[in-house]
C-alpha cells in the first residue's frame, strides 16, 4: 500500500534560466516531464518529472546541449517526512 501512495508523488524541479520556454520544449521533446509551469516573470520553469532514474542520467548533458544559461535548478518535491507522514496518518 505504501509503495502504491509513493508513486503517486511526482518528483519536481523548479529551473531559473535565460529562456524557461525552451527548456520546456527540450523536456517535453525529449519525453521528460508530466506538466510544467512557465513563470515568465521570474524565468521560472517548475516541472514534474515523468522517469526520474531515466530524466537523472540525461539532464546534464540535456542542459549542456541546451545552450541555456541556468540560474538556479532547486527541488520542489516533498521531503520523505512529508511522504511518510500523509502515508503513515
Amino acid at each position: 500500500e505504501i509503495r502504491s501512495d509513493l508513486s503517486q508523488w511526482a518528483e519536481e524541479l523548479s529551473v531559473r534560466c535565460d529562456d524557461p520556454q525552451k527548456l520546456a520544449r527540450i523536456l517535453f521533446e525529449e519525453d521528460h516531464v508530466l506538466g510544467f509551469d512557465i513563470q515568465k516573470e521570474e524565468q521560472r520553469l517548475d516541472f514534474r518529472i515523468k522517469n526520474p532514474s531515466q530524466f537523472y542520467q540525461n539532464w546534464n548533458q540535456l542542459l549542456q546541449d541546451s545552450g541555456l544559461i541556468v540560474f538556479e535548478i532547486s527541488s520542489k518535491s516533498q521531503s520523505l517526512n512529508q511522504i511518510f507522514n500523509k502515508v503513515t496518518t
